[in-house]
C-alpha cells in the first residue's frame, strides 16, 4: 500500500506512471487515487479558512480532471484542539464529490487560542482511522494525506500521538 504524507503541496503530478495522457493512457486501467485533507478549523484560521477550503476543492477538481479519469475517493479530517467543540471529525473516503463539497463547505473556524493545535490527532486519524483501500494487483492506489493549517502540533500532550511516529506509519 502506497500512502504519501504530503504537507501543503500537490504530489500527484510529480509521480510518474500514475497519471498519463494520450495513447498510453488508453491502454492502462483507471488510476485509483485516495486523498484525505486534514484541515485546521481553529479560530486562528478565521481569516484563512475560506481560501483553504477553496484550495482544497481546487486540488480535488484538478485530480478529478486528470487523464485518464481516475477513480477518486476523498476524505476529510477537520481538527481543532482539546477543550474545543471537537478535536477531530472524520469524514470517510467517498467518491461522492458532491458530498465532499457539502461537508467541506460546513467547516468554520472556531476555538483554539493557544497557538499549537492537535495536529497529531488529525494525522493519526487520517492514517489510522480512515478506511484506506488495500493496494494490490496491477493497479496500485495512490494514497495522499494533505495537512492544511497555520499552527504547529502540540507536543506537550501525553497521549502517545506524535507526527514523527505517525508519518512512517503512512508508508
Amino acid at each position: 500500500m502506497m500512502r504519501t504524507l504530503t504537507l501543503l503541496g500537490l504530489a500527484i503530478s510529480l509521480i510518474p506512471g500514475v497519471l498519463t495522457t494520450g495513447a498510453a493512457a488508453e491502454e492502462k486501467e483507471k488510476p485509483r487515487i485516495e486523498v484525505v485533507f486534514c484541515l485546521d478549523t481553529t479560530g486562528s484560521m478565521s481569516g484563512l479558512i475560506d481560501s483553504a477550503k477553496q484550495k482544497i476543492w481546487s486540488i480535488v477538481n484538478e485530480i478529478a480532471r486528470a487523464e485518464p479519469s481516475p477513480e477518486l475517493s476523498v476524505g476529510l479530517v477537520p481538527y481543532r484542539d482539546r477543550g474545543d467543540s471537537y478535536v477531530t471529525k472524520v469524514f470517510p473516503l467517498t467518491n461522492d464529490l458532491d458530498k465532499v463539497y457539502g461537508d467541506l463547505s460546513t467547516f468554520t473556524a472556531d476555538g483554539g487560542g493557544d497557538g499549537p493545535e492537535h495536529v497529531n490527532k488529525a494525522l493519526h486519524d487520517a492514517v489510522n482511522t480512515i478506511q484506506w483501500s488495500k493496494s494490490g494487483g496491477k493497479n496500485p492506489i495512490l494514497q495522499i494525506v494533505f495537512l492544511v493549517g497555520d499552527c504547529p502540533p502540540h507536543m506537550d500532550y501525553n497521549d502517545g500521538l506524535d507526527y514523527r511516529k505517525i508519518a512512517p506509519e503512512a508508508m
